[in-house]
């Protein structure tokens, strides 16, 4: 038997492998392991990838750490072998079939503080997980170089992943719960929140009861005025430094557009805000969200509090349903929101969930008659903005391709500041506390003017 060259394995949901001990004292990739105890096949039930190092344990027992991996039969199937202080088989561990087999990661985890990464923890493996997953893989890139990548294994936990963990980078580490995390990994990590909205406050206590402290929860932040008090007793008694993703706000096209707002702060009307997108699929198959209120409006009402300052106010609000062949999904269709700021300004929001076309675009208008229009990308095809200028007689001015990967540079600054390396990011606790005020009102006020012949046939506030 020769231990497989590559000291970790990626493991499919259903694969069976087989469990043996040594308790030989040296071994490394491609050493020839004379003794050896059989345990038994094992049928894995998440996908996972597991590496030399990890603890493995049986019916709650710990019995050892991998050594590594030998495809003995075909590519399908490897022999898992564990380094135990004495050579063990299944009589002597006194296993049944239907015994529960543990791997968790084992303390070697922990270094990665030490090389400038922090560990990572994704908490809901779905959609929006396995974005943070992809950006998380760039933010280390960028912070401690490509070899960083996949030096750190993020860890996984869900108990029902959306498929299978990808085939490609960065390595991912299924977990069934943070317990199962050593303490010193807990300490240092960053959990990334990506449960529906409506459990984002119990998930958040399990994490900092577990010891965690760094939080990126998706948005938003909450549902509603309930669970944002238990987010604020939460952050009372822990302390957390907890962000909220906000890719518009972290966009170097909308910090384009800031400067410009600052230096004509007393001339700026309004501002339009307009989100065009196709959802159906997502709409008829996940639930997650509840109202179209939850979905882009929370980014787009980041950007008109970054853009306009605080202190806006509800003015009006729609949200209408997503009517697709007879079908009907409450308060999916799209939403509508007016705000006020004190000044005079004033800011449309509109996000459609049924055009047929791909839009984000921001449009600023000037009391000169002059005004600015940004268009932000659609799909991770690409990366670049757009910025339009234009002047009082309409004509176009400025007009700037700015390389723009929002998301992405939102989880740069995001670990930048948890590093102790940049300052916080502006979307913290207390300006999603105010978004998600804002989004609370709007969606009473749509509840409490109801327009059925409105909301099945929407159209911009513009």
């Amino acid at each position: 038997m020769t231990v497989f060259n590559e000291l970790r394995r990626r493991l499919r949901r259903g694969d069976i492998h087989g469990l043996v001990t040594t308790d030989e004292a040296s071994l490394g990739p491609g050493s020839r392991v004379h003794r050896i105890g059989l345990i038994g096949f094992a049928e894995f039930s998440t996908p996972a990838v597991v590496a030399a190092d990890d603890d493995v344990s049986i019916g709650g027992r710990l019995i050892g750490k991998i050594a590594g991996f030998d495809a003995c039969q075909d590519a399908d199937h490897c022999n898992i072998l564990v380094k135990t202080s004495s050579l063990l088989t299944a009589d002597d561990l006194m296993l049944r079939v239907g015994d529960a087999v543990s791997i968790t990661p084992g303390l070697a985890a922990s270094k990665s503080a030490a090389a400038g990464i922090l560990p990572s923890v994704i908490i809901g493996f779905g959609h929006a997980g396995r974005m943070h997953g992809r950006c998380i893989a760039k933010a280390r890139e960028r912070l401690a170089g490509h070899e960083a990548v996949d030096s750190v294994p993020i860890f996984v936990v869900d108990t029902a992943p959306d498929g299978d963990l990808p085939d490609t980078l960065p390595e991912y580490r299924m977990v069934w719960g943070l317990h199962e995390l050593p303490p010193d990994v807990r300490e240092q990590a960053v959990a990334h929140v990506c449960t529906p909205p409506g459990v984002r406050a119990e998930v958040i206590q399990g994490a900092l009861a577990a010891g965690i402290r760094r939080f990126i929860v998706e948005k938003p932040l909450a549902s509603g005025p309930d669970e944002m008090f238990r987010l604020a007793a939460l952050r009372t008694a822990y302390r957390p430094d907890l962000l909220v993703v906000s890719n518009w706000t972290a966009s170097r096209l909308t910090r384009e557009i800031q400067v410009i707002i600052e230096q004509r702060r007393s001339d700026v009307t309004s501002i339009d805000i307009r989100q065009r997108k196709c959802r159906i699929s997502r709409s008829t198959t996940d639930r997650g969200h509840v109202s179209a209120f939850e979905v882009e409006m929370p980014h787009m009402v980041s950007l008109a509090q970054m853009l306009a300052g605080p202190g806006l106010a509800v003015r009006d609000a729609r949200v209408w349903d997503m009517v697709v062949g007879g079908r009907i999904i409450p308060e999916m269709g799209g939403a509508e929101l007016s705000l006020d700021q004190g000044n005079g300004l004033t800011i449309e929001i509109h996000s459609d969930h049924l055009a047929p076309v791909l839009e984000r675009v921001v449009c600023v208008q000037f009391r000169d008659g002059g005004r600015l229009e940004g268009y932000y990308p659609c799909t991770s095809l690409d990366h670049y903005s757009q910025l339009k200028g234009y002047d009082n007689n309409g004509e176009l001015v400025i007009h700037e391709y700015i390389e723009d990967d929002t998301l992405a540079q939102f989880f740069v600054e995001a670990y930048a500041h948890f590093l102790g390396r940049g300052a916080r990011p502006l979307s913290d606790f207390e300006f999603n506390a105010r978004v998600c005020e804002l989004l609370h009102e709007a969606r009473c006020l749509s509840a409490r003017r109801s327009q059925p012949q409105r909301a099945l046939h929407p159209s911009p506030l513009r």
